[in-house]
């Protein structure tokens, strides 16, 4: 198993780009099969939930051309060097593997159980997978600082847009009436 620095069965709450690869037990495949649900594989995994968003389950016979290893290099840009000693073992399994970002575990602090219906067969990082920014407490906030001011009055209309207003108006009505009058007379 690819190391991610630190227990792969153990998910920090601030973990960030690590990719998780279980093999699936028959009753547990058949199971997110049938109910439509993860709840199979939260329960296998010893999770309240899982985030469907971050969770790929995957039949190896439909990926059997590629590999798993190819499927893992392409969908999920893992590298050459981390994925290639885990290839015979990955490119060996039949049936389902789940595959799962760390965003499927919702931000919190797990630990996997690995024994009860899902194999955690590697744990690898994620390419592209940039740390998310967080709180920005090293930087001022310079823009939070001070109070608001009450709102600035508007400046009443002038005499003269006024009377251009009126005088807009005034036109408006005649031309409406001129055009009353040709139409009742034409």
């Amino acid at each position: 198993m690819s190391d991610p620095a630190h227990d792969p069965a153990h998910v920090t709450a601030t973990e960030h780009g690590i990719v998780r690869v279980f093999h699936l037990s028959y009753a547990v495949s058949m199971e997110i099969g049938h109910m439509g649900t993860l709840d199979g594989l939260a329960t296998a995994l010893g999770v309240p939930e899982l985030d469907g968003r971050d969770v790929q389950i995957v039949a190896l016979a439909e990926v059997r051309e590629m590999g798993l290893t190819e499927f893992l290099k392409l969908g999920y840009e893992i590298s050459e060097d981390e994925i290639e000693p885990l290839r015979a073992e990955l490119d060996g399994l039949q049936g389902k593997v789940a595959i799962l970002r760390t965003g499927a575990f919702g931000g919190r602090d797990v630990h996997l159980a690995t024994d009860k219906g899902a194999r955690l067969i590697a744990a690898v990082k994620e390419g592209g997978a940039r740390p998310p920014t967080l709180a920005h407490a090293d930087r001022p906030a310079e823009g939070a600082r001070g109070t608001l001011g009450a709102p600035e009055s508007k400046r009443r209309p002038s005499d003269a847009a006024m009377s251009g207003r009126v005088a807009t108006v005034a036109l408006l009505v005649l031309f409406a009436l001129v055009a009353l009058m040709v139409w009742i007379g034409g």
